[in-house]
């Protein structure tokens, strides 16, 4: 029988974040812009008076379960997205990244079964590469499959992990991430204004008779 629960992602090859990733990093807005400086006292910013940052975040997060809907290369377990529903995204960037909160359907025992028989030999290295605990990380999670058959009957946020090594093992995350900054020009198009000194907010136009980008009307 399928069950439906919201996923959060481990791995940032699933997906990889905003702390100075590929989706948002120093130089993302110089980039996108092709190094073009606006004029004096003014700097490339989201717009972030009308939620614009949070509105770009949401959308790539999105735009990822999208592509991942897209781009299984096989399904054998018939596993579903179903709605995004946020980021969950740390208080300090230490240790971790923003992670998608997803729901997905999907029959757990079936599941299981793939991990602890059909792929056995192949989960059980992943569990000791990825989750043994080493100097600066403590894991929670068991780092063989025997002791991991055993605990997670106990505890539910063990369904992330096995969801985890089955996307990993199905889906080209190259490909996902293609996708996803293919959306990322589109987005930043709705989203990027320029900010005076003092906080103020502009649309900005290309000016043909200098060859640059020239303050417009301001943002409400």
């Amino acid at each position: 029988m399928k069950t439906t629960f919201v996923y959060r992602n481990f791995s940032s090859e699933i997906f990889p974040g905003f702390y100075e990733s590929s989706l948002y990093h120093s130089d993302l807005l110089y980039d996108y812009c092709y190094g073009e400086v606006p004029d004096d006292g003014y700097e490339w910013e989201f717009d972030c008076k009308n939620n614009g940052w949070s509105n770009y975040q949401l959308k790539m997060a999105q735009a990822c379960v999208d592509a991942m809907k897209d781009s299984f290369q096989d399904n054998p377990v018939g596993l579903e997205f179903g709605e995004l529903n946020g980021i969950d995204s740390p208080a300090y960037y230490n240790f971790t990244t923003d992670k998608l909160c997803v729901e997905v359907t999907v029959d757990l025992d079936k599941l299981k079964e793939f991990c602890f028989k059909t792929e056995r030999d192949e989960f059980n290295k992943y569990l000791h590469d990825k989750w043994s605990s080493k100097e600066g990380f403590i894991s929670f999670v068991a780092n063989n499959v025997r002791e991991f058959e055993h605990d997670i009957e106990y505890d539910s946020d063990y369904n992330d992990v096995i969801v985890e090594y089955y996307l990993l093992k199905y889906i080209d995350f190259e490909l996902v991430l293609n996708e996803v900054l293919e959306q990322q020009y589109l987005l930043l198009d709705e989203n990027l204004l320029l900010q005076d000194k003092d906080g103020n907010q502009f649309q900005f136009e290309w000016d043909n008779d200098n060859d640059c980008y020239k303050v417009a009307e301001q943002v409400k």
